[in-house]
C-alpha cells in the first residue's frame, strides 16, 4: 500500500475460506488475512477477513473489488 498515512509491514493470506468462479471470467474469494501495519503512527496487527472479486481482462487476473472487516477474525466460525 502506497501512502504517507500508511506503512505496510506484512500483508500474507494465512487462510481461504472459499474460492469459486462465479463465471468463466469472475472470481469470488473469502479469506482470512495477517496483516501488520502503521497508519498515522498508530501500530495495528491484526487478522481481517476480505471479500473481494477478481476479473479476468485481457486473459489476466486483476482484483476488481475487496472489502476488509475490521478487528479481530475469529477463525474458529469458519470450522
Amino acid at each position: 500500500m502506497i501512502t504517507g498515512d500508511i506503512v505496510q509491514e506484512k500483508a500474507e493470506i494465512t487462510k481461504i475460506h472459499r474460492f469459486e468462479f462465479l463465471s468463466e471470467n469472475i472470481v469470488m474469494c473469502i479469506f482470512t488475512l495477517g496483516s501488520k501495519f502503521t497508519y498515522k503512527g498508530t501500530p495495528n496487527d491484526d487478522l481481517p477477513t476480505v471479500t473481494s472479486i477478481f476479473k479476468k481482462v485481457n486473459n489476466v487476473w486483476k482484483m476488481h473489488w475487496m472489502q476488509r472487516s475490521t478487528g479481530n477474525s475469529d477463525l474458529s466460525l469458519w470450522d
